[in-house]
């Protein structure tokens, strides 16, 4: 019975990936390029929309490892409209060489394909050398929070309901002094409330920069294996029981 029941297995087996041999061949064109339907084509409507960013690196000669990084961008529905803003993290100049004022940026969508700078009454206008963000409704009141990760320091944003955010790092205690790349929301322990996930990448900082020289004379930027890795924390959401209620997780 147990010989049948594995050859059987086998002929539902074959047939299936016949199946899907033959449905792959059945939609891919004889000139073998890809089919009509997967044509698509994008096209940069950055001006057209009125989005005007510029990421600032802080780059002053010195090639620190954080120029190198990117930042990091959210799509968001910060006002429940129905339409979907963008929220865009900016670097800042390195201490002692500060030049300008460069902070976050919200676009509100103004359901037209435009978008309007909305950043200096959000309570988002924030100077920090940004890296990663991530969006959720951490206090399950129908509206997205935002954790904005970055070097030396981290973020956590409140939604007021009324176009604006309130900066409660503090009272929630996750702030992360490392070199928070990015974060992730998630329920890990399926209780119904958002647990909070940072990942930091190197150990770095101004007076542990280390000198590379790709020409053994002149400073270059090393690559991140030149400096030790940093450990990732999961903060677990309290339960509205705990003490002090204020703080919204437990630090590791």
């Amino acid at each position: 019975m147990r010989k049948r029941e594995t050859l059987l297995g086998r002929i539902c087996l074959s047939a299936l990936l016949v199946a899907c041999l033959l449905g792959g061949l059945e939609g891919t064109p004889a000139s073998g390029g890809l089919p009509a339907q997967a044509a698509v084509r994008f096209e940069d409507v950055t001006a057209a929309a009125k989005i005007h960013f510029v990421r600032n690196t802080g780059a002053f000669g010195k090639r620190y490892l954080p120029e190198t990084m990117g930042s990091g961008c959210a799509f968001l529905d910060y006002d429940n409209d129905g339409n979907l803003d963008i929220l865009l993290v900016n670097g800042s100049d390195f201490p002692g060489h500060k030049g300008r004022r460069t902070t976050l940026k919200l676009y509100h969508n103004n359901g037209d394909a435009t978008f309007k700078d909305v950043t200096t009454h959000s309570g988002l206008d924030v100077e920090m050398y940004g890296m990663g963000v991530a969006v959720g409704d951490y206090d399950n009141d129908g509206w997205d929070d935002v954790y904005v990760t970055g070097l030396g320091g981290a973020h956590l944003f409140h939604n007021q309901h009324n176009g604006s955010f309130k900066d409660v790092t503090k009272e929630a205690g996750v702030n992360n002094t490392g070199f928070g790349a990015s974060a992730a929301w998630l329920d890990y322990d399926r209780d119904g409330k958002l647990d909070l996930f940072v990942t930091n990448y190197v150990k770095w900082s101004e007076k542990s920069d280390i000198v590379c020289k790709l020409d053994g004379v002149h400073k270059s930027y090393c690559t991140p294996e030149a400096y030790p890795g940093d450990t990732c924390r999961l903060l677990p959401a309290r339960p509205a029981s705990s003490t002090p209620p204020a703080s919204l997780w437990a630090l590791p």
